[in-house]
């Protein structure tokens, strides 16, 4: 006999997902993931530093990888998750929660994935969707405040585009190996390695 899904219990199985209290509100997800990411992120730093195992160097280069993990991998995304969840307070109207969450979610795992494996072939793949990720990010933020008419907060859509060319500037600057013109980030590139190993 054959044994046909009922479209209405998967429709309500969807809507169940959706409304659970974890995807209803950014930072829960962002915060979660972002630690468990960059407990494992340390936990391959530490290995590396010992010479318990070897780093994939074919992407990123090691200290770049780490840096990168740190500031962006972690910070960037508790940063997001706090303002996504931040501006329903300053708006008065609902941040992206259920499905579209999780979809986001997704793209930011799928990204960290690429990048702890760090492989020529996986590197410019993660790079992609980071991008996504954050063009994702800026723009449901950016329609939020807009439709709000909440100018004081404007300021975290240039903060937030910053941010992200100044990440795909030092991805893209390490994995062409355009050193002459990296220099100009190395010192900068010192003082975050420095501050984040600190922790390690």
């Amino acid at each position: 006999m054959l044994n046909f899904q009922n479209p209405i219990s998967s429709i309500n199985e969807s809507a169940t997902l959706a409304q659970h209290p974890f995807l209803q509100l950014a930072f829960r997800a962002s915060f979660l993931f972002a630690t468990m990411a960059s407990i494992i992120a340390l936990v391959f730093w530490l290995g590396y530093l010992n010479a318990w195992w070897q780093l994939n160097s074919s992407g990123l280069t090691p200290t770049t990888w780490h840096f990168h993990e740190m500031l962006f991998g972690y910070g960037a995304t508790i940063a997001t998750g706090f303002v996504l969840t931040a501006v329903q307070t300053w708006t008065g109207r609902p941040s992206i929660k259920g499905l579209p969450l999780l979809a986001l979610l997704a793209l930011w795992l799928s990204a960290r994935v690429l990048f702890f494996v760090n492989g020529a072939e996986t590197i410019a793949l993660a790079i992609v969707l980071q991008s996504s990720w954050w063009l994702l990010i800026i723009g449901y933020y950016t329609q939020l405040v807009i439709k709000a008419k909440n100018r004081r907060n404007y300021i975290f859509i240039i903060i937030f585009t910053l941010m992200m060319i100044l990440e795909l500037s030092i991805l893209i600057l390490d994995v062409t190996k355009l050193q002459v013109i990296g220099n100009a980030f190395w010192p900068y590139h010192g003082i975050a390695v420095l501050f984040t190993d600190g922790y390690c």
